[in-house]
């Protein structure tokens, strides 16, 4: 992905319905509501990069199922959906029902927060946003991430602070699960820290 002159790469999963990915580049915009849920969802201009090729729109996660978002964001014109979760759960398969699903042509990705929030800002601050995907050869960074999707963890904050750090040397290989595993630490160690603070007072 590229905004502005900056290169992130991210992993990400696809849907299970829809078109194959392009593997050329795709300008990137979003839509207001950004939930994309209705009929009356609109494309957000911004300053694309006009040498790439047609257009992605990013769309928050919630509001209605991933199949009606991605008939709302065909239907605008885009050949690719991007969502995000701004609440950085792990990533899932982007599963759609019959009929509907199979009404749509568009492929879909999910991508983690951190991605989601570059762009937006980009897109903000009048950026050029574009992405390339490429495909993996193999389902083992899809398996990882629905395996956490899927967790089981614990109740107890200790517990479940463990859990994470426990992860982290167990997906060292994946640049993007360490990092969501070590926001859901930092998350943890920020409300014990702010709960010592307070009983301190």
């Amino acid at each position: 992905m590229q905004v502005g002159s900056e290169v992130r790469s991210y992993e990400f999963l696809t849907s299970n319905f829809g078109g194959r990915l392009s593997t050329r580049p795709l300008t990137v915009t979003s839509v207001a509501p950004l939930d994309g849920c209705t009929n009356s969802s609109t494309i957000v201009r911004s300053n694309n990069n006009p040498s790439s090729y047609g257009q992605a729109v990013l769309v928050k996660r919630g509001g209605c199922t991933f199949d009606v978002k991605s008939q709302v964001i065909e239907s605008l014109g885009a050949h690719l959906m991007i969502v995000v979760d701004l609440e950085d759960s792990a990533l899932q398969r982007l599963g759609g029902k019959q009929p509907l699903a199979g009404y749509v042509g568009m492929p879909s990705i999910y991508v983690p927060y951190p991605c989601g929030e570059q762009i937006l800002r980009g897109l903000d601050n009048g950026l050029g946003v574009t992405v390339t995907l490429t495909p993996s050869s193999d389902t083992v960074g899809s398996t990882n991430w629905i395996n956490l999707a899927f967790a089981s963890w614990q109740e107890e904050e200790d517990e479940r602070l463990s859990q994470y750090e426990g992860l982290v040397q167990k997906y060292i290989s994946s640049n993007d699960i360490v990092a969501w595993l070590r926001r859901r630490v930092d998350e943890i160690r920020s409300r014990k820290f702010k709960s010592i603070t307070t009983d301190e007072l």
